[in-house]
C-alpha cells in the first residue's frame, strides 16, 4: 500500500468513526444512533485491495443516506463497520475496489454498486439504538464486458466469513475512535453472543 494510499485511508476511517460518516454532518450525539458492522468477500471480483464501502438507508428518506465505514483486512476478506448509522432500514450500498501489488496501489478504481445486484444484497433494520449484523457477504463476478466495462456481479452470502462474535472481538480490539456510547453497546452485544 503506496504510502499516501494508507494516509488517506487513516483519515476516512478517523472520519468515519469520530462521527462524520455521513457526508459533512458531525456527530456529536450518538444516543439514537446505531453500529452496524459485517464483512464482505471480494476475491471473485477484479480489485484485490478493498478502498471504500457504503452503507445507505433506505427508509425513512433522509437528505444524508450514506455512512462511510472503517474496514480492516480479516480472514481473507474484510471487516466492515459505522458507528453513525440512523434508526431506519440499511443495506450495502456501494463497494470499490483497486488493483495492488505488494504496497502499490493502482489508481483505478471499480465500483459496485451493491443495490443493484443479482441476488440482492443484506438489508438490516435498525429499530433502536444497538448493534446490529448486516452479515458475512461475498460478491461474485458473473459476467466480464472487456476493458475499462465493468462486468455484471452479484452478491451471496458467504460462508466462509468469521463469526458474528469474531468480527465484533476483531473490531473492538483492532478500531481506534469508536464512540463510548457505541464501545459499550458493543461490548453489551459481545457478552450475549
Amino acid at each position: 500500500m503506496s504510502k499516501l494510499f494508507s494516509w488517506f485511508f487513516i483519515a476516512m476511517a478517523g472520519l468515519s468513526l469520530t462521527g462524520c460518516g455521513e457526508v459533512s454532518e458531525p456527530v456529536t450525539d450518538f444516543s439514537d444512533r446505531s453500529v452496524i458492522y459485517g464483512w464482505i468477500d471480494i476475491d471473485d471480483v477484479p480489485g484485490s485491495h478493498l478502498a471504500a464501502l457504503t452503507i445507505r438507508q433506505l427508509q425513512p428518506e433522509s437528505p444524508l443516506p450514506i455512512a462511510l465505514t472503517a474496514f480492516l483486512k480479516l480472514d481473507g476478506g474484510y471487516a466492515f463497520f459505522t458507528q453513525v448509522a440512523r434508526p431506519g432500514i440499511h443495506r450495502l450500498g456501494s463497494v470499490s475496489t483497486n488493483g495492488c501489488l505488494g504496497r502499490w496501489c493502482g489508481s483505478a478504481t471499480n465500483q459496485y454498486e451493491i443495490g443493484l445486484a443479482a441476488g440482492g444484497p443484506p438489508v438490516v433494520s435498525t429499530t433502536r439504538p444497538g448493534v446490529y449484523f448486516i452479515g458475512n457477504s461475498a460478491l461474485h463476478l458473473e459476467q466480464r464486458f472487456g476493458f475499462m466495462v465493468q462486468g455484471e456481479f452479484s452478491v451471496s452470502e458467504a460462508t466462509n466469513g468469521p463469526s458474528r462474535r469474531q468480527l465484533l472481538q476483531f473490531l473492538l480490539d483492532n478500531l481506534a475512535n469508536i464512540n463510548p456510547t457505541q464501545i459499550a453497546r458493543m461490548q453489551a452485544e459481545l457478552a450475549r453472543l
